[in-house]
């Protein structure tokens, strides 16, 4: 007996002591931690490339804004009652508004060929003296250009990760930053600042009238928003409405006709009770620049290189010319397409990008553009950075090669070479070697816009190969 109690009671003992031990934890996975190294490096490229949008974009785009000069002379006379498509009154304008030596009295260098509706869209600019309708300008671009980076950061940021493939948030950050350094160090984005072009109004815009996975504007805002961009730059946003009859967003369509019916209607009244011949002006302008001017895609000009549309790079190889119908087809075969595949979506709201990242390209080689206007390729650059997140290889990061072929000014380097005679003479050079450099972008494009049509989804896992 007295041993079974003894061993009764250290069996107790025993109980209580476990009771009174501190559970253990189960084991949790190692956290993910991001490269220390990776993050500073990021931040410190991200800094640099803040500079260099100051001191190659914003800060000339303040003392110059040449391009702008005779957009914002055409909105001032159009609310003046004249005619913006007559080179007298546009560059005497221009001159009463404040003009300075930022352009020549050259008709060349101040034709204008945009709309009626730009002159209407930007009649607010307009209103403003040239000083401070210029400044107006680089800021609402610079407005732009942060724009578009917080909704190419909402797509990432909504991005579906797929471990093991597919990137932890914590590792993805740097790399993020990183993009935002190349977006913001990018040569179309500085130029287009440089020299006043719109293409960063339009693309933020799109970007609104698009939205971003978890928000979706009002119809009304996102038809107003697209609207606006169309009566800005026609060329620049047309196919993304074609992209909105793929994506079946048919009230945010109706708005757009209704708001772009209105700009247009008073764009031209106000020109018609002014008395003006401003539609034979402006086909006259249109003409003589697309036919010997800058925009003339033949080898005859000695600068059709820096234009990233198709037709340079076809005139490269036959003499005639394109047919007339081409961007027509273009636009009508990628809508096709992307009706036709909008089944193999992918992850939510992934098709959207696709739709636009398409349109984005298309726009760039069916009409006249020059290396400026590749800011859209911020659209399929987003595209790419998601696929590659989601655990995509090849065709994301075969286009986000092709985007990069954009990114740094090397034919303009080269051609300032040349010019300074540290170079040959790109006449002298041969011709592939010339072709290859100088007129290299229409070909990417076309590479890029392949890669988009053929990429396979799988639905509902976001991956894509």
């Amino acid at each position: 007996m007295g041993d079974s109690g003894r061993f009764r009671r250290r069996s107790a003992a025993r109980e209580r002591r476990v009771g009174q031990a501190t559970p253990v934890e189960p084991r949790r996975p190692p956290e993910t931690k991001r490269p220390r190294g990776l993050v500073g490096f990021a931040w410190a490229v991200l800094a640099v490339a803040g500079i260099l949008l100051l001191v190659r974009g914003v800060l000339p785009g303040l003392a110059f804004s040449g391009d702008f000069t005779m957009i914002h002379a055409g909105a001032s006379v159009w609310l003046d009652g004249g005619n913006p498509y007559d080179f007298d009154t546009l560059y005497n304008g221009w001159k009463a508004d404040g003009g300075g030596s930022e352009r020549p009295r050259e008709e060349r260098w101040f034709v204008a060929l945009y709309p009626p509706t730009t002159y209407a869209a930007l009649a607010p600019v307009g209103a403003l003296g040239w000083p401070a309708g210029r400044a107006a300008w680089v800021l609402l671009s610079g407005l732009s250009v942060a724009g578009v980076a917080a909704w190419g950061a909402a797509w990432l940021r909504r991005n579906p990760t797929h471990p093991p493939r597919g990137v932890a948030p914590e590792r993805a950050r740097p790399w993020l930053v990183l993009l935002l350094a190349a977006w913001l160090s990018a040569g179309p984005v500085a130029t287009t600042l440089e020299f006043g072009q719109l293409g960063l109004v339009v693309l933020a815009l799109v970007a609104l009238a698009v939205g971003t996975p978890g928000w979706r504007p009002p119809a009304w805002a996102a038809g107003a928003a697209l609207a606006g961009a169309g009566c800005v730059k026609p060329q620049l946003a047309g196919v993304f409405a074609l992209g909105f009859v793929a994506l079946g967003r048919w009230r945010e369509l109706a708005w757009t006709l209704g708001v772009g019916s209105a700009i247009a209607a008073v764009a031209v009244l106000r020109l018609e009770a002014a008395g003006v011949a401003w539609a034979t002006g402006l086909l006259d302008n249109v003409r003589r620049f697309a036919g010997t001017g800058f925009a003339d895609p033949s080898p005859a000009n000695r600068v059709a290189w820096q234009m990233v549309n198709l037709e340079p790079l076809w005139r490269r190889f036959f003499s005639g010319g394109a047919p007339v119908g081409v961007a027509a087809v273009w636009a009508v075969a990628a809508a096709g397409v992307a009706w036709r595949v909008r089944k193999r979506a992918g992850p939510a709201g992934g098709f959207t990008l696709w739709v636009m990242s398409v349109a984005s390209v298309v726009t760039l080689l069916i009409a006249y553009h020059r290396a400026y206007d590749a800011v859209l390729l911020a659209v399929p650059a987003v595209w790419a950075v998601r696929g590659l997140l989601a655990g995509g290889r090849l065709a994301p990061a075969a286009v986000l090669v092709g985007v990069a072929f954009f990114w740094p000014p090397v034919p303009e380097l080269l051609n300032h070479l040349a010019f300074r005679g540290w170079l040959p003479r790109s006449q002298r050079w041969p011709f592939v070697l010339e072709t290859a450099v100088m007129f290299h972008r229409p070909g990417v494009l076309v590479g890029v816009l392949g890669v988009l049509l053929g990429v396979r989804s799988r639905p509902g896992d976001g991956r894509t190969r």
